[in-house]
Formats: C-alpha cells, sequence, structure tokens
C-alpha cells in the first residue's frame, strides 16, 4: 500500500532521501548502523501520518535533525495519493497535506486531517500498535489491561452484560437492571455503596448508644409512697365531710337558740325589752360582724393562680401550633417535601402534649387542695355568717320590742320577730367526729405534691417507655439498613470484578479468531489480564530473535483479525533472527548491514 516515502529533516536524516517500499509486497532495507532506517521508515511513517513517535507520543521538536529548521515527511500510496506532513522547530508550526488525484488538500486541524485519511486515520493506536515493532510491549505491562482492551477491540462483537451476569452468577450474585458495565462506572457505584455503608453504620452506631443511654437511668420515683398520699387525702375528705355536716349541725342549734331567746309569744299583760337589752345585741351584732369580716379577708382561692397558668400555657402552645403551616412547601423556594415544616410542627404539638399532660397530671391535686382549704375556710365563714345573722336576728327582735312599746301591740313585735328567724334549718343530730387523726394542713399539701410527682413519674416512665421503643424500633431499622447496605457493597464489588474480569474470558473466548499465532501462545487471567507468552514461556525468557519473530506473528494476527491486511509491518533488525520469517505481506524488514572486518552478532 505505501509506495515509497520520502524524508528530509528527520533525526540523522537531513538531507531530502527517498525510499522504495514496493507497495504491497514485503521488502528488506538494509543499511549500516546508525544511518537512519528506524527513524526514516517507522518513526517517520507514524510522524508523517499521526504526528506522533512509534511509542504514540507526540513527536518532539527535538527529533528534527540539528541543521535544519524543519522536518518533512511525504508518503506516496500505491494509488498514487502523496500524504506529507511538515513541522518547524522554531514555533512547531504544522502543515498537513494530501494530494489526491492531482487536488491539494491543506488541513490546519488534526482531527480533519485524520478524517481525511480515511483508514489511516482511523484507530491510529491501532495502526500505531500494528505498523511498529513491539508497540504492543508497554500495553502488556503491570496488569496487562490496554492489550486486553486492544485486543477485544478487534475481535467479533460481544454482550458484555451477559458476560459480567455469569461471572456474578457464578459468585451466588445477580446483576440487576441499570448496573454499571463499564469499570469507571461500577468502581464509582461500588465507592457510593461504601459511602451508604459507612453512612448506615455510623446511623447503627448512633441507635445504639441511644438505646444504651435509656437503658442506663430510670426516672426517680416520689420519696413518698402513691398508698400514703392517698390514705391521707382519703382522712382529709373524711374530715371535711364531718365538717361540713357539723357546720350543718351547729345552724340548726344556732337557730334554736335564737329561738329559745326570742322567747315565747308574749301576752299583751307582759312587759317588753327595755333599752339594755337592745344595747347588749347591738354590741353582739358588732362583735360577730369583725369576725365576719376578718374572715372575708382571709377567704381566698389558693393555687387558683397556679391553676390558671397550666391553662395559660396549653393555650399558648395551641395558639403556636395554629400559626405553624399545615403543608410541608417551603415559604422561600416552594419546594415541597420542605422537612423543617414538619420538623416544626412536631416540636410544636409535643409542646402542647407537654402542656395538656402537665396541665391534667397538676390540675387534680391543685384543685384538691385548693377544695380543701376553701371547704374549711367556708366552713369557718358559714359560722360566723350564722352568727351574725343570729346576732342581728335578736337585736331586730329587740328594737321591734322596744319600738312596740309605743307603737305596736307586743304580740305583733314578736311576730315579726319570729319572722325574722327565717325558717327553721332541717332538725339534725350532733355528728360523730371521725375517730382518725386530722391530717394537718402541711399533710395534705405534702399528701397532694406527692399525687401530682407520682402523677409525673408515671408519665415519664410512660414517655421512657415510648421513647424505648422508638429507639428500639429505629435500632432495628438501622440493622437493616446497615445489613442491606452491606449486601449491596458486596453486590457491587462482586459486580466490580466481573467488570474487570469479563474482556478477559471474553478475549480469551474470542482468541480464536486471531487464528495461527506461531511461537505465541496468550495466557488470559484476573489479576493480570493478558500474558504474551513466547514457545510456552514469559516472553522475556525467550532470545532477542525469537522476540522478534514472536512479535511479527502477533502483529500480523492482529492486523487480520483488524481486517487491515494493506497495513505494512516494521520488522526492525531484522538480522537479530537468523532464520526465515514468514512471508507477512505487506512487511517492510529493516536489516543492518555489518563491514567485512566486523562480525555480525549472535543470535541471543
Amino acid at each position: 500500500m505505501i509506495a515509497s516515502i520520502e524524508i528530509e529533516g528527520l533525526g540523522p536524516i537531513a538531507t531530502r532521501t527517498k525510499t522504495e517500499l514496493g507497495g504491497m509486497e514485503s521488502t528488506t532495507i538494509e543499511a549500516p548502523s546508525e544511518s537512519g532506517k528506524t527513524v526514516g521508515l517507522i518513526e517517520a511513517t507514524c510522524f508523517v501520518l499521526h504526528g506522533t513517535d512509534a511509542r504514540g507520543r507526540a513527536f518532539p521538536v527535538e527529533g528534527i535533525s540539528d541543521d535544519c529548521d524543519e522536518a518533512s515527511v511525504s508518503l506516496t500510496l500505491a494509488s498514487g495519493t502523496v500524504i506529507s506532513r511538515t513541522m518547524a522547530k522554531k514555533n512547531r508550526k504544522v502543515v498537513r497535506q494530501i494530494v489526491r488525484d492531482g487536488v491539494l488538500e491543506e488541513h490546519a486541524r488534526e482531527d480533519a486531517f485524520q478524517l481525511a485519511l480515511g483508514p489511516l486515520g482511523a484507530n491510529h493506536e491501532l495502526l500505531r500498535t500494528i505498523m511498529a515493532p513491539f508497540a504492543w510491549a508497554p500495553l502488556a505491562e503491570r496488569n496487562a489491561r490496554p492489550l486486553r482492551d486492544l485486543l477485544a477491540s478487534v475481535l467479533p462483537p460481544f454482550d458484555l452484560r451477559e458476560v459480567v451476569a455469569d461471572l456474578m452468577a457464578a459468585k451466588g450474585k445477580r446483576i440487576a437492571e441499570g448496573d454499571p458495565i463499564l469499570e469507571p462506572e461500577a468502581v464509582e457505584a461500588r465507592r457510593v455503596a461504601n459511602a451508604v455503608v459507612d453512612k448506615a453504620a455510623a446511623a447503627l452506631e448512633v441507635a445504639e448508644d441511644t438505646v444504651k443511654a435509656d437503658l442506663a437511668d430510670p426516672p426517680p420515683q416520689p420519696h413518698l409512697s402513691k398508698d400514703s398520699a392517698n390514705v391521707t387525702l382519703a382522712h382529709a375528705k373524711q374530715w371535711a365531710a364531718w365538717d361540713t355536716f357539723d357546720a350543718e349541725w351547729k345552724r340548726w342549734t344556732g337557730w334554736q337558740a335564737r329561738r329559745e331567746a326570742l322567747g315565747p309569744k308574749p301576752d299583751p299583760t307582759t312587759g317588753t325589752p327595755t333599752m339594755t337589752k337592745v344595747r347588749e345585741y347591738e354590741r353582739l351584732v358588732d362583735d360577730n360582724t369583725r369576725v365576719l369580716h376578718n374572715l372575708q379577708g382571709a377567704v381566698a382561692l389558693p393555687r387558683q393562680e397556679a391553676l390558671d397558668l397550666l391553662d395559660e400555657r396549653v393555650r399558648v402552645a395551641e395558639d403556636a401550633l395554629a400559626k405553624l403551616p399545615t403543608n410541608t412547601v417551603c415559604p422561600t423556594c416552594g419546594r415541597r417535601g420542605w422537612e423543617q415544616a414538619k420538623i416544626m410542627r412536631e416540636a410544636a404539638e409535643k409542646v402542647l402534649a407537654d402542656a395538656i399532660a402537665k396541665r391534667d397530671t397538676e390540675k387534680p391535686g391543685l384543685e384538691a387542695e385548693r377544695e380543701a382549704y376553701f371547704a374549711e375556710a367556708s366552713i369557718a365563714l358559714a359560722r360566723a355568717h350564722d352568727e351574725v345573722g343570729a346576732a342581728k336576728t335578736l337585736l331586730e327582735g329587740a328594737k321591734a320590742a322596744w319600738e312596740s312599746q309605743r307603737t305596736e301591740d307586743p304580740t305583733a313585735a314578736w311576730e315579726k320577730a319570729f319572722k325574722a328567724l327565717g325558717p327553721e334549718p332541717r332538725q339534725r343530730t350532733a355528728p360523730d367526729e371521725p375517730a382518725i387523726p386530722r391530717p394537718t394542713p402541711e399533710a395534705v399539701a405534702a399528701a397532694t405534691q406527692a399525687l401530682t410527682d407520682w402523677n409525673h413519674h408515671e408519665g415519664a416512665v410512660r414517655e421512657r417507655e415510648r421513647f424505648s421503643k422508638a429507639a428500639k424500633d429505629r435500632l432495628a431499622h438501622a440493622r437493616t439498613a446497615h445489613a442491606l447496605a452491606m449486601q449491596e457493597a458486596e453486590r457491587l464489588g462482586v459486580l466490580v470484578g466481573a467488570v474487570r474480569d469479563a474482556p478477559s474470558v471474553i478475549a480469551k473466548q474470542q482468541a480464536g479468531v486471531l487464528g495461527d499465532l506461531g511461537p505465541v501462545s496468550l495466557k488470559f487471567g484476573t489479576e493480570i489480564a493478558v500474558e504474551v507468552r513466547i514457545d510456552g514461556r514469559p516472553a522475556w525468557l525467550a532470545s532477542t530473535g525469537k522476540r522478534l519473530l514472536a512479535d511479527a506473528w502477533l502483529r500480523n494476527a492482529i492486523r487480520r483479525a483488524a481486517g487491515l491486511e494493506w497495513l505494512p509491518l516494521f520488522v526492525d533488525n531484522r538480522q537479530d533472527w537468523s532464520g526465515e520469517l514468514p512471508d507477512f505481506a505487506p512487511m517492510i524488514c529493516l536489516r543492518t548491514s555489518w563491514s567485512a572486518h566486523v562480525p555480525a552478532p549472535q543470535e541471543r
């Protein structure tokens, strides 16, 4: 295919030199050592076609001859097409030209030039590997995946996902829909899965610490037992009932005393009360009135302020909850799923629930304490009212009797005074005082506080049980999430291994497409994707000449599999192999000639 090559200013070839290459025929070019065979043919071909050296790197400006300002290479194809590239030493300016059917094409951009080259510009890495001796060797270093991928690129198509799925199934895992089958994406998926494992492990640790902390500090119990407090309040209730009954009995006895003081209905012939009696009753009214005023000033509703505060807290919490948004749309950006609204609402609901619970637990005790105090004060106040009323009744009766001495009939005055007594209370008998000791106000207050504390304690226990159940539920969820994350990370780890192994498996299955490899054999594996062996042994154990022969066989097989039979193979240092080379036409062999007094080197 390449008929001739013309070089000027490249390496040791400073003057224009033209070499005939024979087109599709094999040819051998022989010249002394250091005459520029390799640079003039192999390096020059890579330079003119792709702008690189034989190892695929950008052609260095140092490759231009010392006495030249530029390097120029032209390839003439068997079809008559001329491909040329010139690179200036000073500014690295490159001129790319193609003369096809007498028409000159010049391309300022490398990608346009490669496109215009057609088959010679497509996949120049593959072309360089086929043309340049041992260009595949760097690809076989370390894990040799680049060489494996190169071989896979020239072999028939395959279903990579199916191969990966089979490799995973062999290790008890399955490939999922959407799993990546290229190594970078698979490694990234595994990294994300491992990050999920780390996050799940941290959440699991937090959940375990929460459960441990919850079990460590149970809420303390009140010092006074609940039974003792209930007994004290029951005694207080009995005494309050007795005080009420005793007050009713005393009202009845008081009415009887006033009735007895009024005396029998007077006979018209009897005398009337004197002014001294009136003055006595007035003093009695004044004394009892002062007692009444003192009691009225002392009677109050204890604990009312605390009760009002409990109700106020509930009202404030209800107002705060009512003002919160009921949806989860962010008020700033309108994004749905605004977690802050949910968090704020849950916090407000908890505050309201706590306020209601506090009111419901503390209110009964406060009301009981208030009622006990109020009942006791009310009894005393009722007695004072009765005594003032009785004194006023006596006073009014005395005044009426005094006035009746001049204006009324004594009988009418008595009847008026009797009417002023009011209806007679229901008859009572003297109540039996309770046999139990009367609790002191301090004991009642302590019992009331103890029941409040017990309500708080039981509420705290219930809250702790609720919190403990939630914490245990979160722990179970965290364990499940961690286990699932570990399973997924393990599965994706197997996926990465399968993705890495799949090309070797495919290449091994399709290696037969390469055909006869002569002394070369390919060993496919996992750690090393593909190993090139010569005569069944590692390549480095073979002699220099045998490696040259193996290189030609391997590159010819790659050329044949890629369908590029027209691409020439360059064989450098042909003299290193003493035997015959197969006719891998088109093939260009470079042989170093030796002077008569210098013996040729023996094959190593």
